[in-house]
């Protein structure tokens, strides 16, 4: 098998109300922007003999947002008998950046989450002297109450690049005979 696919896929983000104000925070810019990803793909299975079979595949796919990449895989299949089949196989898997994660407007949030260190969690005794190790003073460890807060910044990076990841699979299958509908 062989084959070519076009797609095309675009991304619209209106802010509205405080967003597009400002008034919660920075103003949220509109965002309008489009890909594009053209592939070519082939698969093949190869019976090298009765009982053994070679399967190779391979895909060129070029992101118009985050460039091009490849993806395979080898495969051997081997069935020494009717019932019983031996498979192995090594891929290499693409993920490419969606629109949002690349494009999506940026914007300071505040993160959530809990200072182990505050007393008004009631912190153990434990957690007490680790804290006082972090530079607590120890006088101040049973009243003590944090007095920041933590923001971050949310939003797309263009700078995303394609995740790449290896498999190796082994594996069989049995379908002992005289035990019909086991596999």
């Amino acid at each position: 098998a062989f084959g070519f696919e076009f797609r095309e896929q675009g991304y619209q983000f209106r802010p509205g109300g405080l967003n597009e104000s400002g008034l919660n925070g920075a103003a949220l810019a509109a965002v309008d922007v489009k890909n594009d990803v053209s592939e070519f793909f082939t698969e093949l299975r190869i019976p090298l003999l009765e009982e053994l079979a070679v399967e190779l595949a391979y895909r060129r796919s070029d992101y118009s947002s985050s460039g091009d990449n490849n993806t395979y895989k080898l495969a051997v299949e081997y069935a020494p008998k009717d019932w019983f089949r031996v498979r192995s196989a090594f891929n290499r898997a693409v993920r490419a950046p969606n629109l949002n994660e690349l494009f999506g407007p940026q914007k300071v949030s505040f993160e959530g989450g809990d200072d182990p260190c505050n007393s008004l969690l009631s912190p153990s005794a434990a957690v007490k002297d680790l804290c006082v190790k972090t530079g607590i003073p120890a006088s101040d460890i049973d009243t003590y109450v944090p007095g920041i807060e933590l923001s971050g910044r949310r939003g797309g990076n263009p700078n995303l690049d394609v995740e790449e990841s290896d498999t190796v699979t082994l594996g069989f299958v049995a379908s002992p005979p005289g035990i019909e509908g086991l596999n």
